[in-house]
């Protein structure tokens, strides 16, 4: 919406609400009817059937300062004074208390009709009497101190017609502490009860709807602000509605004073202090809803002014606060031009905005309405609709702003989770950093451990188990870090087994031996036997007790620390008592918050441990609480279901049994082990391994720990060099880290796996993540496995060994296979050949002494032991093919017809029977199946860096179906094992495989790919 726009429906509004008024007010005031003159009104022709009220306006007998009942003297004679009287006419007379008197002359037909006078509802001090008679007595000199009593509000006295016709009204008026209210000062009205009491009531009807109304809008209001508390200015806004509520029943016909009595000061006092009230709550208002406003000067000024307006009205006598009222009003002013300018500002930043503004809008013209009908002579009806203009345009703008809040709220809900994400991996991230040179520097030392395994010094050995030891401590100080990120967006899942208590407690005192032996601690464990085992996850039991362990060894500079561990009503509890420096009752409340650390007097404190640990015993359904006073220890008592206590129950020991855990222990018995791989795999072959890894420090920890079981080790840095080399060599594994520059391991297994299935090439992910989706994202890219930084070296050992042999495993089948094609030589092409040499050596022995020759040459080509290995030169195929086309052609005659379409084969290398096959293929299930023949053609075309080779024949052709089939290796046997043995080896040694390309009837063209490779010995 543009500027213009917005302009013009703020101008347009203030048109539209007087548009509407107009014709209210029309509807709604009482005639004038006729004016009376010398203190008479004859009406004996006027008709109260179609005019039912009027206004007595006209000259009343004035009795200035006298307040003389009917009956009583006068004490001079009277004034004429015009009704309603103007403040100059009073001005003569000093004030406008005194007697007024009207007689007036009634019709006929009135006799005995009850007829009302309605006294205007600002006069406070008075007393009417009609025919003599007190109808209304409000009159009281100290009015400033009377409670106000509600009879009196509606000022309306009913009387019925005399005989006589005449009707004589008298009205006291006496002083009041509001000069501008004594005397009368508005019309008085007269006529029929019904019609004066129903425009009476529907003054009170719409005052009491708009007063329902504010107090919705108040609660609507209240409503947000305690649903965002933070939300200031909804408080504002509330408390200026009900301000405004207050403000409708205490002003006109003061409906509050029939519910709450007050004193007429305070009544006053009460009516100016809400106007002033709804004023400050709007300016603060302002101020909070637009930050930028909040120290604006002008908003300031107005706001002290108001309070100041507010504490005088409160402190001075009640005759001044006129002058209050009017300098208030002033301030009102000045303050809603102001507040309209600076909404104005931010319309395009805030479009909802421009309700507040139409509601400011209306909210004046009614305020402005109200001065003007305060100050009429006319008593003019209440009018609610610029006000209820004002609750429908906060309530709409309520609404959008309340909307623009929750979009608000949304975004930065997004953003927090956007956040919270970042955090997520920036805590995963900074893991694999962390991860990636701590099991560099373990598996360094546990390769130096290996290695110098016979020349170490027991103390060197000590020493570098040491450092192990502290490795393993940093290893979980970072999957604490890790693991609470999981545990936080509930993505933990635990794998639980039956656990051996005893032997997992030993292995952590293990780990933590360093730190007990430099203070002077004495540690001791009491498993009750009825807990051998336990129900758990391995890793976070561990976790869990680790935690709890070092951190009584952390707090305990001497004594002691007993792990004690009992079965008790079918729990297992388990209890680290220690007595170190203890904690106080507050400590104790918030050591297993996250992220809370409370600093000792060695500057240490708890972080992240016992935190997660709560939370993995809450996730193995116990509980972990802790008891402690200052100086005299801790208890620490960790609830877990038992597993059970029989002693042939399944359990797996996370440390070796013994009595010495000591980390030499696995260290030998690792390399132990390593030597025996080494010389099993020593016998057999050496797998060449593609090693993907962008870290130079962790590539040459690999490199070592592989190169060390006889492995052919080739590295690259990046997923575009891993490709490079890929097409360079054959491979049995690729070894590719996940977080790798540019392109992703993800995404290079899955460019891998277009080309070579998990038996081709089998590929291990290196990732510093282990959970599920991580996990499971890893085998939908196409890895074979998967290994966890950091790894013991053995376990990458074992890991490669297993795949690497899954790749000869296959190898060897596939060589087996290529074996038994060869062996494969149908008899009957072994008959017909000879008995076609037969026949030969009749009629045409030079034929037949050829036929012999290129019949050898095949049996020799096809048995010789060069046919086994893995390549053979071209010149070798197609002599073998020569030979065999030359015996079928022989046979068959002009039925075959041959196109050779050769270029220079030197150096060419193919994989054997490659061709042959395809071309025996082409032979007997493509051209023989036709009477006539047809044509073979073999055609070998050299590019750049590959050859392409194609037999193409004009036979039935193939089926697509059976295409698939035959690629598949799920042929019958019948059909023998060429097409898909051969395909296999292709992809085997150049990753791609042939291409069948057949339409029906037409003829097939089958094709494959080669380029220059270094296969493996």
């Amino acid at each position: 919406m543009s500027n213009r726009h917005i302009l013009l429906i703020l101008l347009l509004l203030p048109l539209l609400l007087l548009a509407i008024r107009l014709p209210w007010l029309w509807n709604s005031v009482t005639d004038h009817g006729i004016e009376a003159e010398n203190g008479k009104l004859d009406l004996s022709n006027w008709d109260f059937t179609d005019h039912p009220k009027l206004l007595l306006d006209g000259e009343w007998e004035f009795f200035p300062g006298e307040l003389n009942p009917p009956g009583e003297k006068t004490a001079s004679a009277p004034e004429f004074l015009t009704l309603p009287a103007s403040s100059d006419a009073l001005e003569k007379f000093g004030h406008g208390a005194g007697t007024y008197r009207l007689s007036i002359q009634m019709p006929e037909q009135q006799v005995q009709k009850v007829r009302q006078v309605k006294i205007p509802s600002r006069m406070d001090n008075f007393a009417l009497y009609i025919n003599g008679r007190l109808l209304l007595d409000n009159l009281d000199d100290s009015s400033s101190e009377k409670i106000m009593d509600p009879s009196f509000f509606s000022h309306g006295a009913s009387f019925p017609i005399p005989e006589d016709q005449l009707v004589d009204i008298v009205i006291l008026v006496g002083e009041t502490k509001l000069p501008r209210h004594t005397g009368i000062l508005k019309s008085i009205s007269f006529g029929s009860e019904a019609s004066l009491d129903a425009a009476a009531n529907r003054n009170t009807a719409t005052q009491l709807l708009v007063f329902t109304v504010a107090m919705l809008a108040a609660l609507y209001a209240l409503g947000f602000f305690l649903y965002r508390r933070r939300q200031k200015h909804f408080l504002y806004f509330s408390l200026a509605t009900f301000s405004l509520g207050f403000a409708t029943v205490l002003d006109d016909d003061r409906l509050l004073l029939e519910w709450i009595p007050l004193e007429y000061v305070w009544a006053v006092k009460s009516l100016f202090i809400c106007y002033i009230s709804v004023g400050i709550f709007l300016l603060l208002f302002i101020q909070d809803f637009f930050k930028e406003y909040r120290d604006h000067r002008l908003l300031k000024i107005c706001k002290w002014l108001l309070y100041a307006a507010a504490i005088a009205i409160l402190a001075m006598p009640i005759h001044l606060t006129a002058q209050v009222g009017l300098f208030t009003f002033f301030i009102l002013c000045a303050f809603f031009l102001l507040a309209a300018g600076l909404m104005g500002r931010t319309l395009q930043e805030r479009k909802e905005v421009i309700f507040l503004m139409l509601a400011a809008i209306s909210a004046i013209s009614s305020y402005l309405w109200g001065i003007y009908k305060s100050r009429s002579a006319v008593e003019l009806p209440y009018y609610p609709f610029d006000i209820l203009a004002a609750f429908l345009f906060l309530s709409i703008f309520l609404f959008f702003l309340f909307t623009r809040i929750a979009h608000e709220y949304k975004i930065t809900a997004m953003q927090l989770q956007e956040e919270l994400t970042s955090k997520e991996q920036f805590l995963s991230r900074t893991a694999y950093e962390l991860k990636n040179p701590l099991y560099s520097i373990m598996n360094l030392t546990h390769k130096t451990a290996q290695q110098e395994q016979e020349r170490l010094s027991d103390q060197a050995k000590d020493d570098l188990s040491m450092v192990l030891a502290v490795g393993q401590q940093a290893a979980m100080t970072i999957n604490s870090l890790v693991d609470m990120a999981w545990i936080t967006e509930s993505q933990f899942q635990l794998k639980k087994r039956k656990l051996n208590l005893e032997k997992i407690i030993s292995g952590i005192l293990d780990l933590l031996s360093i730190q007990i032996q430099h203070k002077k601690i004495k540690v001791s464990m009491d498993i009750s036997p009825e807990l051998l085992y336990i129900e758990a996850d391995e890793n976070r039991l561990l976790q869990i007790l680790y935690n709890l362990i070092d951190n009584a060894v952390k707090y305990t500079e001497n004594g002691s620390i007993m792990i004690r561990a009992v079965n008790e009503n079918g729990n297992a509890i388990i209890q680290i008592i220690d007595t170190g420096n203890g904690m106080d009752a507050e400590t104790v409340t918030r050591i297993f918050l996250p992220f809370n650390q409370t600093q000792d007097a060695n500057g240490f404190g708890f972080g992240l441990g016992l935190a997660i640990s709560r939370q993995l015993a809450e996730l193995h359904g116990g509980t972990l609480t802790a008891s402690s006073k200052l100086t005299e220890g801790s208890v620490f008592t960790l609830t877990l279901p038992p597993g059970g206590t029989d002693d042939t129950s399944p359990a797996r020991d996370t440390f070796p049994a013994g009595k010495s855990t000591s980390i030499a222990a696995p260290v030998t018995a690792a390399y132990e082990l390593q030597q025996s791989l080494q010389k099993a795999e020593g016998l057999t072959f050496r797998p060449r391994i593609l090693l993907v890894e962008d870290d130079p420090v962790s590539m040459r920890v690999i490199t070592g720990i592989l190169s060390e079981s006889d492995y052919e080790v080739i590295t690259a840095g990046d997923s575009d060099e891993a490709l490079e080399r890929l097409s360079e060599y054959e491979w049995d594994l690729a070894v590719i880290n996940v977080l790798l520059p540019k392109v992703s391991g993800y995404q290079l297994t899955r460019i891998i796996r277009e080309k070579y299935s998990l038996l081709e090439l089998p590929i291990l992910q290196l990732t510093a993540k282990d959970r599920l989706q991580d996990i499971y994202h890893g085998y939908l890219s196409g890895a074979n496995d998967y290994i966890s930084k950091p790894f013991q070296r053995l376990e990458l050992q074992i890991r490669v060994n297993a795949l690497a042999s899954l790749k000869r495993t296959r190898e060897e089948k596939i060589r087996t296979e290529s074996a038994l094609m060869i062996a494969q030589i149908k008899p009957h092409f072994l008959f017909n050949t000879l008995h076609t040499i037969a026949a030969l050596s009749e009629t045409e022995p030079s034929r037949m002494v050829s036929l012999l020759e290129h019949f050898g040459n095949y049996l020799q080509r096809s048995f010789n032991l060069e046919s086994l290995h893995r390549l053979v030169p071209l010149e070798h195929e197609l002599d073998l093919v020569r030979s065999y086309l030359y015996i079928e052609k022989e046979r068959f005659g002009d039925r075959i017809q041959v196109v050779w379409e050769l270029g220079d084969s030197h150096g060419i290398q193919i994989p054997p029977l490659s061709i042959q096959t395809l071309v025996e293929n082409s032979l007997r299930h493509g051209i023989l199946s036709r009477v006539e023949g047809g044509q073979l053609k073999i055609s070998i075309r050299h590019m750049e860096s590959w050859t392409e080779i194609a037999i193409s024949d004009d036979g039935v052709g193939i089926p697509e179906e059976k295409v698939e089939i035959l690629l598949s290796g799920k042929q019958s046997e019948s059909a023998g094992i060429g097409i898909f043995n051969t395909d296999s080896r292709l992809k085997q040694i150049y990753g791609e495989g042939l291409k069948i390309d057949s339409i029906l009837g037409k003829g097939t063209t089958i094709s494959f790919k080669i380029r220059p490779v270094t296969l493996l010995d």
